[in-house]
């Protein structure tokens, strides 16, 4: 994938949204060449007269402004990204599902759902009395692998239990006990389907672009994720 081909997939992930930084200075260096306020374009983008100028000068903006050349991105890279893409589907798919099931089943407007998960604190949504109060606090988990140790472990067959992380639970019982909220790990799950067989229907071009960002000196895989946002996806 080459510098153009990146920027156009980027492009179309984000449709009429701003791209995330470094790559928004893209924009800004069009206008800069077309001869705008330099005072204005220097607030809008954050930046200096002399990283536009500097920019605007480079042979390849796309690989300056992220610091290394898009033909570089190692195909493990590539391949992790992919791997990262299909659990985001399956969870943002674990989230609509909820979402969907929570309506037909509560047909209330005594109690309303409330969307927290660009808050980044380990809560996907909260729910609230008629009087605005938070009753108790809901995260979102997509099964699908079996958990194999079941019968082990806990004592229950591998279709009737799922695994999750020791450190998520022990961080929801300490927020649950500092804020005296419930917290509530909704399940939901379709056997045997996982990320990886998900990745497989992932778009080269798309796990390509994601991998750049990822191996990008200058960005992050998270960074991208989180300006595209749950609803992005």
């Amino acid at each position: 994938m080459n510098s153009q081909e990146f920027l156009d997939t980027l492009r179309a992930v984000f449709d009429d949204r701003p791209l995330p930084r470094p790559l928004d200075l893209v924009v800004g260096v069009e206008r800069f060449k077309a001869g705008a306020n330099l005072a204005l374009l220097r607030k809008e983008f954050a930046t200096t007269g002399a990283r536009l100028a500097e920019a605007a000068e480079a042979p390849d903006l796309v690989s300056h402004l992220i610091g290394m050349r898009p033909e570089e991105v190692s195909e493990k890279r590539v391949q992790r990204a992919r791997l990262i893409l299909g659990q985001l589907v399956l969870g943002r798919a674990a989230e609509i599902a909820f979402e969907e099931l929570y309506e037909r089943a509560m047909k209330t407007n005594e109690f309303e759902l409330r969307d927290h998960r660009t808050s980044r604190s380990g809560t996907d949504y909260r729910v609230h009395n008629g009087q605005g109060h938070a009753l108790y606090r809901l995260n979102i988990k997509f099964h699908g692998s079996q958990f194999k140790r079941g019968p082990e472990l806990v004592g229950l067959r591998p279709e009737d239990c799922f695994a999750l992380a020791t450190y998520k639970i022990k961080n929801a019982l300490d927020k649950q006990d500092e804020e005296h909220l419930p917290y509530i790990f909704a399940i939901v799950g379709v056997p045997h389907l996982t990320g990886a067989a998900v990745a497989l229907q992932v778009p080269d071009d798309l796990a390509t672009a994601v991998a750049i960002v990822a191996e990008s000196p200058r960005h992050s895989a998270g960074a991208l994720v989180r300006s595209i946002g749950p609803k992005g996806l």
